[in-house]
This record gives structure tokens, sequence and C-alpha cells, in this order.
């Protein structure tokens, strides 16, 4: 099994929503630390396939990470909160970037992911949740 495939499994797990608050994040966690490069090249890949659930952990496990995999956990959220086909995993990546530190996530933002970002706080309703959730977050990583 790759570094990966314990991940994806993990991920696709079932869990009770305390025990995955309170146990499941902290070892998805530990998981993503061993990921190598092939790791997050297959997460990039495999991801818009999994189900919700797996996609919404997925986000979550990267409002917290060790700051050498920040830049690649800044571009994986914003990829995800651009392409995700479900409103409740595109707020779940909003969420996990709003918790970087805006330096941090503007020094780990490329180009392409602010205009990701961008093009997401245009298309969406303005008073749509995600909308709202986009706009707060360019907002607080523009400074303003």
């Amino acid at each position: 099994m790759t570094d990966f495939d314990v991940l994806d499994a993990y991920l696709a797990g079932q869990f009770a929503d305390d025990y995955w608050n309170e146990d499941g994040l902290a070892y998805a966690r530990s998981l993503v630390r061993t990921l190598s490069a092939d790791g997050w090249d297959q997460l990039h890949t495999h991801w818009p396939t999994r189900p919700t659930d797996w996609q919404r952990r997925a986000a979550e496990i990267f409002s917290t990470v060790d700051p050498q995999y920040a830049a690649a956990a800044v571009q994986f959220l914003v990829e995800m909160v651009a392409q995700a086909r479900e409103q409740e995993v595109a707020l779940a990546a909003a969420d996990a970037l709003r918790s970087f530190e805006p330096v941090v996530a503007r020094g780990a933002l490329s180009d392409a992911g602010w205009k990701r970002l961008e093009a997401v706080e245009r298309g969406a309703d303005a008073r749509s949740v995600t909308g709202l959730v986009v706009h707060a977050l360019l907002n607080r990583l523009r400074g303003s």
C-alpha cells in the first residue's frame, strides 16, 4: 500500500462525528505527514472522484498542517474550493483556508490560486454561503 492508499482508505471509513472530531482528524493529519510527492499527486488526481464525506474530511485535515506542507495544502484547498461539486466540500475547504494565518496563505497562494478564488467569488451568488465565505476569505487574505 502506498502512503496515499493508507490516507485514502482511512478517509473512506465510517466514523461517528464525535470520533472524527476528537481522534480521527488527528490521525488523518498524521497520515498527511507521511505523504510523498507521489502521494500528493495522487491526492490531487483522485479527490474529485471520492464521495462527499471523504472530500469534506480531506479538506478538514488541512486546516492545521506543519509549515513545510503549507504551500501544498493551500494549493489543494484552493483547488477544492474551485472544483468541488458539493457546496459542503467547497465550504469545508474555504473554512480550512481561513484557518491559515493570512501571511502564510498569501505566501503559499500562487497567481493561479488567486485567480481561481476570485473566479469563485465572482461566480457565486453574493448571498450564498459559499459566496460569503469566499468573499470573507479573500478580504482576509488581501488584508481588508
